[in-house]
C-alpha cells in the first residue's frame, strides 16, 4: 500500500493492478511523482516506453525547449530510469529510451528506503 501525494489515501496496487482498475506503468507514474518527478519527466518516460526517440523528436513530441528537455532527461538519466546510447545515420546522434518498469521499480523501492532511514534518523534525534 502507499499513499498518493494527491489524495492521501491508501491504495492496494497489487489490487488495483490484478483488478485491472490501473496498469502497472499508471501505478509507477503516480509512485514517481510522490517522489518528486514531475509531470513532463513522467511524460518522457511515457513516451519512451513507446518508442526510442532522439532529443529533437523529444521536444517536438512535448513542445519544450532543448535546454529544458535536456535538464529532464540528465535529471532520469541519473536516476536510472532511461538509458541513452549512440546511433550512426548521417552522423552521431544519441537516442534514448526507457528502462523496464521493472527496473524502475527496483530502484524506486531503493530510494524509498533511503529516504525511510533518514527520516527515522532524524526523528531518533528527536525523540
Amino acid at each position: 500500500m502507499y499513499m498518493t501525494k494527491n489524495t492521501k489515501t491508501k491504495i492496494n496496487i497489487k489490487r488495483i493492478i490484478k483488478d485491472g482498475k490501473v496498469n502497472p506503468t499508471k501505478a509507477i507514474n503516480d509512485i514517481l511523482e510522490f517522489v518528486d518527478f514531475g509531470k513532463m519527466e513522467i511524460k518522457i518516460y511515457g513516451i519512451l516506453i513507446d518508442k526510442k526517440m532522439t532529443m529533437k523528436e523529444i521536444t517536438n513530441n512535448l513542445g519544450i525547449s532543448e535546454r529544458m528537455a535536456r535538464n529532464y532527461i540528465k535529471k532520469m538519466l541519473k536516476f536510472g530510469m532511461i538509458k541513452r546510447f549512440v546511433v550512426k545515420k548521417k552522423r552521431l546522434m544519441y537516442v534514448y529510451s526507457s528502462q523496464p518498469i521493472k527496473n524502475v521499480w527496483k530502484k524506486l523501492k531503493i530510494n524509498i528506503r533511503k529516504s525511510m532511514k533518514e527520516i527515522d534518523k532524524e526523528l531518533l534525534l528527536i525523540i
